[in-house]
């Protein structure tokens, strides 16, 4: 029912609001409101009684949800500068960059999708017809980033995940990698809501989680491997985006994998 009123409206923006106002009859709260905040758009979506969902299924499928429908109403890839989950990182970080495209903000005050505000002037380009194909595809439909998504942010972490490795994750060899300037590299990253230093840190934030799960490593050696020489400064960077120093991240895996 909300698909055959949203299809309707000429632009993502309305649509998006749309949908918002029809969940929000159906809840007793404000489930999904949006917020604008200069150049991005915030999609806050407030689940209750969450501790029925301990696990996060219900609040994550919800996000991938607007995501991927927001995504298909447009027919492109929803661009996403920051999502962010009231909650600590799970186990199972790395498989967040498949669902998730863009930073991720962990331990953060709401659960929310950022994305660039002129993505809401973007116009409507589904209708009733491509409507009842997309829900007959549902539930598969919203674990799979939309076809059309040609995501520069996406490629360009996979150039600096092989890069890493070796020392050349440099915007000036990403750059030449995918034949552009440095300039026109940072233009269009800016377009897609994001940063070369953002994605630099959310590849090594993912590799550093992946290195600190093999016991056999030391906290010195997984600084060394995602690009840091200084054990003092990876471990400040690691508290930015995790809230948790390597150490206690590392206690934590392995408490869980205990249980």
């Amino acid at each position: 029912m909300m698909g055959q009123l949203t299809v309707q409206k000429s632009s993502l923006g309305q649509a998006l609001a749309l949908g918002a106002r029809f969940y929000n009859l159906l809840t007793d709260d404000d489930f999904i409101t949006l917020h604008k905040d200069k150049d991005v758009v915030r999609l806050v979506i407030r689940p209750s009684e969450t501790h029925l969902d301990p696990d996060h299924l219900f609040a994550e499928i919800c996000l991938l949800a607007w995501h991927r429908y927001a995504s298909w109403l447009i027919s492109d890839i929803l661009p996403l500068t920051e999502t962010r989950f009231p909650y600590p990182p799970p186990n199972h970080i790395g498989e967040y960059h498949y669902l998730f495209p863009g930073v991720h903000r962990f331990n953060h005050t709401e659960l929310a999708l950022v994305f660039p505000v002129h993505y809401l002037e973007r116009p409507v380009k589904q209708n009733a017809a491509s409507l009842k194909a997309f829900m007959s595809r549902c539930p598969l439909e919203l674990f799979r980033q939309y076809k059309a998504d040609y995501s520069l942010a996406t490629e360009l972490k996979l150039i600096l995940s092989k890069a890493m490795s070796n020392g050349t994750g440099t915007i000036e060899h990403c750059a030449d990698k995918l034949h552009m300037t440095t300039r026109t590299l940072m233009r269009k990253l800016k377009d897609e809501g994001t940063s070369f230093q953002q994605l630099k840190d959310v590849v090594r934030r993912d590799k550093a989680i992946f290195f600190l799960g093999q016991q056999g490593l030391r906290i010195n050696e997984v600084a060394e491997k995602v690009g840091y020489s200084d054990p003092a400064v990876f471990t400040r960077a690691f508290r930015n985006w995790t809230g948790q120093s390597p150490r206690d991240f590392r206690q934590q895996l392995l408490t869980d994998s205990e249980a």
